[in-house]
C-alpha cells in the first residue's frame, strides 16, 4: 500500500470518528434540553386553603397537661364575627366536664383566655390529667358569654401507670381475645424512703371547722379525750 493510500484511509477513518462524536453530542444535548423542559413544565405543588369555610372547633389532647384547639368558620359566621369586631371581646373557654353531661353551666371548672380569631388555634395548659375537657369559642357582650362554636370532648391521658390489674391478650392465630390478672413487675425495685428521725414541723395550727381540726388541736396540745 502506497503512502497516499494510507493517508486517504486515515482521513476517512478520522472523518467517521468525528461524525460519530458529533452524533453523540447532539443526542446528549437533546436529552438535556428535554430534561430541562420537563423540570420547567412540572406543575406547582398545590397550597392548602386558608379556610375550608366550615364551622368547626376541634380539641386534641397533646399530653397529660396540654390540649390543642383549632377552629374554622363558614362565610356566614365569619361575616357575623366581622360585624362584632371592635365592639366585643372574643374569648375561648375550656371546661372540665369529667363525668358530667355538659349543659353550659355545670362544669367542674372553667378557664377563659382572650383570643384573636385569626389565630385559628390555641394551646391550653390544663391542671388535671385523666380528665374530660370541652371547649367553647365565643365573645363577651354586656357581661354575658355568647358561644359561637363548641368542640368535641377529649380526655387527657393519665400521668401515672394504670391501676388496672387486668391484662388483655390476643391469640393472633385464632383471633381470640382473653384477659388475665396481671402479675405486676417481674422485678420490683426498692424505692428510697422520704422521712426524718424528728417529727416534721407542720407549722402553726390553723383554726378550722370540722372534727379533723378539733382532734389535731388536741394532739398538738398533748390532750386526749375529755373537754377543752
Amino acid at each position: 500500500m502506497k503512502k497516499r493510500d494510507i493517508i486517504k484511509k486515515l482521513r476517512t477513518a478520522l472523518k467517521e470518528r468525528l461524525k460519530a462524536e458529533e452524533a453523540r453530542s447532539s443526542a446528549t444535548s437533546v436529552l438535556e434540553s428535554s430534561a430541562g423542559n420537563a423540570v420547567r413544565e412540572y406543575p406547582k405543588q398545590p397550597r392548602l386553603p386558608e379556610s375550608y369555610n366550615k364551622d368547626k372547633l376541634v380539641l386534641l389532647p397533646v399530653n397529660p397537661n396540654w390540649i390543642y384547639a383549632y377552629w374554622d368558620f363558614s362565610r356566614k359566621t365569619r361575616e357575623s364575627v366581622q360585624k362584632k369586631a371592635g365592639n366585643v371581646r372574643f374569648v375561648i373557654r375550656l371546661h372540665d366536664v369529667t363525668y358530667v353531661i355538659f349543659n353550659g353551666f355545670n362544669a367542674h371548672r372553667s378557664f377563659e383566655a382572650d383570643v384573636d380569631l385569626d389565630w385559628g388555634n390555641y394551646y391550653f395548659q390544663v391542671p388535671n390529667p385523666n380528665a374530660d375537657y370541652l371547649c367553647q369559642l365565643g365573645y363577651i357582650e354586656n357581661g354575658r358569654f355568647v358561644p359561637l362554636l363548641a368542640s368535641n370532648v377529649v380526655r387527657t391521658p393519665p400521668i401515672s401507670p394504670s391501676d388496672k390489674k387486668e391484662e388483655i391478650w390476643i391469640k393472633i392465630s385464632k383471633g381470640k381475645r382473653y384477659s388475665k390478672t396481671s402479675e405486676g413487675m417481674v422485678e420490683k425495685p426498692v424505692e428510697r424512703a422520704v422521712g426524718s428521725s424528728q417529727w416534721p414541723n407542720v407549722g402553726p395550727v390553723v383554726e378550722a371547722s370540722g372534727g379533723g381540726a378539733f382532734i389535731w388541736r388536741m394532739v398538738r396540745e398533748g390532750r386526749s379525750g375529755g373537754t377543752l
